[in-house]
């Protein structure tokens, strides 16, 4: 058994391990039974550390591909110039997938600021579509269409209201709970009507190629916690300063964030709390996040970038809610641009839905006055918007090659 162990020292440990496998390439030797063998051929196992992994990794990935690019795509390059900068750069700290210096091994790295997530082992193809195939013309069309919708949907509510003896300023539960829907799912409508302008609709261009559920409730996680602390972050100078209070009276966040109401309370039987906690954190978190992710942040995407569209989505999100309370905006702002970063990473829709389910179920459950509750209602809640998006994702195909998702 022949064993390469390469040792550290940055560049000069590389380049003196790729001569070892330089000068082992031509050797050659007698084999057991007479013929000619390369000494290459021979190696068992190569391992190493520091700049002697990069040689290790590169001939395990590339084998005698090797030879023809690792001195001019490595060696002679300012490797850890070109490293400290992608860490430093938070583009590329959140964007880019997978270790740094496997993209700039490739020949074919992606241009920035589009550093595409990794594509779901449901894709066809290596020719997986980075980006929906929307023009930037759809993000403000998807706007126009869905104010047409919404007002002829509040027409409607407003006929219907008028049938039925509610008034507007102070509906029954049972009308207040079906025009949120009936909301939501013009919101859904418009988006799909938007969408279907540029072709025909397919499950991955709303970041449904495969739900990926175990992995989406971790990044779930990841995207409650990163709003959690951004709001926390932009809240806390308020706080220090004494404009906002932790205590419970009318300037405290939680006074802040509760005024947008229910159309139950806690008198109400649990038939309508079901219905109502169905309207607002299951349907409303699919329909609104395919509507401001899927469709505005990817048509936005391809037009500025990520952290443009991410920044303008988050804008529209927070003003479509009609709430303008400073933190009440924030909270809806914040938490629409960290999950455009999230879907932007990812490449799913999923982990986004989760997120926003679970938000507005916390809401739900404070506002009722629940404790012990909440979790079980957030379990409930992110399960059944999972169980709904199911049948309208695209089946798992043919698992890429490794070398297919670094190109």
């Amino acid at each position: 058994m022949v064993i390469l162990a390469f040792s550290g020292g940055g560049t000069r440990a590389a380049a003196f391990s790729y001569g070892v496998l330089e000068a082992l390439r031509p050797i050659e030797l007698v084999g057991p039974k007479g013929g000619k063998i390369r000494m290459l051929d021979e190696v068992d196992v190569i391992t190493g550390v520091s700049g002697g992994s990069f040689t290790a990794l590169a001939y395990g990935l590339y084998g005698e591909k090797l030879f023809d690019l690792y001195e001019t795509s490595f060696l002679k390059r300012n490797v850890q110039g070109e490293l400290i900068q992608r860490v430093l750069s938070p583009v590329l700290a959140w964007l880019a997938r997978g270790d740094a210096y496997l993209l700039l091994l490739s020949d074919h790295r992606p241009r920035l600021p589009e550093i595409a997530p990794r594509p779901p082992s449901g894709a066809p193809d290596a020719s997986w579509p980075r980006l929906p195939p929307w023009p930037a013309w759809v993000a403000p069309a998807s706007v126009g269409i869905g104010i047409g919708l919404v007002i002829a949907s509040g027409i409607a509510v407003f006929v219907a209201a008028g049938a039925t003896g509610n008034r507007l300023d102070d509906p029954d539960t049972a009308f207040a709970i079906a025009a949120d829907a009936a909301t939501s799912l013009t919101i859904l409508a418009s988006a799909l009507v938007t969408a279907r302008l540029t072709g025909r609709l397919r499950p991955w261009q709303f970041g449904l190629a495969r739900l990926q559920v175990v992995r989406s409730v971790g990044w779930m996680f990841v995207a409650l916690g990163g709003f959690v602390l951004a709001f926390a972050a932009v809240l806390a100078p308020f706080v220090l300063l004494g404009a906002l209070s932790l205590d419970d009276d009318s300037s405290s966040i939680g006074s802040s964030l509760s005024t947008g109401g229910l159309p139950v309370d806690k008198a109400s039987g649990p038939v309508a709390i079901v219905f109502a906690t169905l309207g607002i954190a299951v349907l409303a978190p699919i329909c609104e996040e395919i509507f401001f992710r899927g469709v505005m942040f990817g048509s936005l995407r391809r037009w500025k970038g990520v952290w443009v569209a991410a920044t303008i989505t988050a804008i529209v999100f927070s003003a479509a809610h009609l709430e303008f309370a400073p933190v009440i905006f924030a909270d809806r702002l914040i938490a629409g641009f960290v999950w455009s970063l999230v879907y932007a990473r990812t490449g799913r829709l999923l982990p986004g839905m989760m997120a926003h389910a679970a938000n507005n179920a916390v809401v739900i459950g404070l506002l009722l006055g629940w404790d012990w509750q909440i979790p079980l209602l957030v379990a409930a809640c992110v399960g059944t918007v999972t169980l709904v998006v199911s049948p309208f994702a695209q089946r798992p195909g043919r698992v890429l090659r490794p070398e297919a998702v670094i190109a």
